[in-house]
């Protein structure tokens, strides 16, 4: 199914995802509980009126399970006909961060994501546009519920078409006559010929689950399932590698404290044998989120503790190494803080984007040194503050600068997509980039007066291979000096308040 958006029993605005169908809840700034509140006695209304021989505590035991599922709370609101309703020009905020938020003009709404691009949706909910800041957009056409094309800002476009009367797709036309056919039997898509006249077929149990993928080369993959707890038990990869999947849960909270274990076996040896964790605890509103979670892979651990607001971690322990996080009101990524280094982070822009990083290092404590002179005392090496400065060009917050205090700076050009085009350190030496239009990715990376490298792509846009026609030592440097400059403006390109 596709991305989609609906409006919650609570007043809440929900984003559906595509694929895996994660579920992320919009709320509005100002949000108190009492929807919560309201939403719970209207449903407890309607299931006294149609069970009026059941006792009280039937009906405390049930409000109880329903503030605290809010699973439970959707599907009683659902089969009892009960809706919720939205403001226009409110602002309804994901997890209290105000860089992702959602608003509803009466028409349509319009998701802003943290990294700057937007998602509109039909009044209905239907995902109609994407688009970012540069003029980059896709959108998407339909006839009822069924997608008849996408577009994009190019003017290359999908066409899709279906089976007689039904919602399955049938071909996909894209542009210079590529196409894909898809076959089904009954629900379940059996046969896919991609673009490249390659067949995937699939085969299905009595309850819908794929069971196996065979690929062109008659590779597989296979999996199995616990069909009482629709829990996947196996996965076999196209080597022949089988994962084997354990579940169980907590005894006295099995809803908000369960595990799963996984073994992989390869070429008879076991591989990887690992475990993860999670516990979840429940808000004012009613609603529940995830406070920690533990993975221990191979015998290394990760154990995480999350923020109850925004989602984030707070706390990161990768073994004995603890790195600590601290947020904005707005959930923005103010401070981290492990054994070595303490970063703190402004945003002083309208872009919700890092114009200040501030990263003091201190150096681990001094060992004295055995072997040399019982006299001599362990080094001491000094504190360093280094700072590094970021600006942006106001209309579309493309990164335009870096400065840092150790003398480097950094300018950035960019072609009409929005993609980097052009890095110029402060000694003037240039980097110049360009794209495969096909996926988007770089294809030629050029130092002039010093060389070039080449990237190819597979028909899938992965990596094929990439080369150079100057002399080896040639290549290094440039790739050194394009690794170099991306190093300095990497606190502003990535989303340093996504961790």
């Amino acid at each position: 199914f596709e991305t989609s958006l609906k409006i919650t029993a609570k007043n809440k605005l929900r984003i559906i995802y595509c694929g895996d169908g994660f579920e992320l809840d919009y709320t509005p700034a100002k949000y108190d509980g009492k929807d919560l509140d309201k939403n719970i006695s209207l449903i407890m209304t309607e299931v006294k009126k149609r069970n009026k021989g059941k006792d009280n505590r039937y009906f405390t035991n049930l409000e109880n399970d329903i503030r605290t599922d809010s699973a439970l709370r959707e599907e009683f609101a659902k089969q009892l006909n009960i809706t919720g309703s939205v403001s226009k020009n409110t602002k309804y905020l994901a997890n209290g961060r105000s860089n992702d938020f959602v608003t509803y003009d009466g028409a349509t709404y319009v998701r802003t994501l943290p990294n700057g691009t937007y998602q509109k949706f039909s009044k209905n909910g239907q995902l109609i546009q994407m688009s970012d800041r540069n003029g980059n957009f896709i959108k998407i056409a339909y006839n009822g519920d069924k997608i008849l094309t996408v577009t994009d800002n190019a003017g290359t476009s999908l066409q899709f078409k279906y089976y007689n009367n039904s919602k399955y797709v049938k071909q996909v036309v894209g542009p210079r006559g590529l196409s894909a056919t898809y076959k089904y039997k009954g629900e379940n898509l059996v046969s896919i010929n991609n673009a490249w006249k390659n067949t995937y077929t699939h085969e299905y149990d009595d309850l819908y689950n794929m069971t196996k993928a065979t690929y062109p080369d008659k590779t597989f993959i296979a999996l199995t399932y616990d069909k009482d707890k629709d829990w996947v038990t196996s996965f076999k990869d196209r080597r022949s590698c089988k994962e084997s999947y354990t579940y169980s849960s907590d005894e006295k909270d099995p809803l908000n404290n369960y595990s799963s274990e996984v073994v992989k076996v390869c070429g008879g040896k076991v591989t990887n044998k690992s475990s993860y964790s999670f516990w979840h605890k429940t808000k004012k509103d009613g609603s529940r989120y995830l406070a920690r979670s533990k993975a221990v892979i191979n015998g290394q651990t990760v154990d995480t503790t999350y923020h109850e607001e925004f989602g984030k971690p707070t706390e990161i322990v990768r073994d004995d190494v603890t790195s600590r996080f601290g947020y904005y009101s707005n959930g923005l990524l103010k401070t981290k803080i492990d054994p070595n280094h303490a970063y703190n982070y402004k945003y002083d822009n309208n872009c919700a984007k890092v114009s200040l990083l501030t990263v003091v290092i201190t150096p681990p404590p001094a060992v004295a040194d055995t072997k040399g002179s019982k006299d001599r005392k362990p080094t001491k090496e000094a504190t360093q503050t280094l700072k590094t400065a970021f600006s942006y060009d106001s209309k579309r917050c493309n990164l335009v600068a870096a400065k840092s205090s150790t003398g480097q700076t950094v300018s950035l050009a960019y072609d009409m997509k929005g993609r980097i085009a052009r890095i110029t350190d402060q000694s003037k030496k240039i980097v110049t980039i360009t794209y495969d239009e096909r996926f988007g990715k770089p294809a030629v990376v050029s130092r002039p007066g010093l060389g070039t490298i080449k990237f190819k792509y597979k028909p899938d846009g992965t990596m094929d291979k990439f080369d150079s026609q100057d002399e080896p030592l040639v290549a290094i440097q440039v790739a050194n000096i394009f690794s170099n400059l991306l190093e300095i403006i990497a606190p502003a390109t990535t989303e340093s308040n996504n961790i």
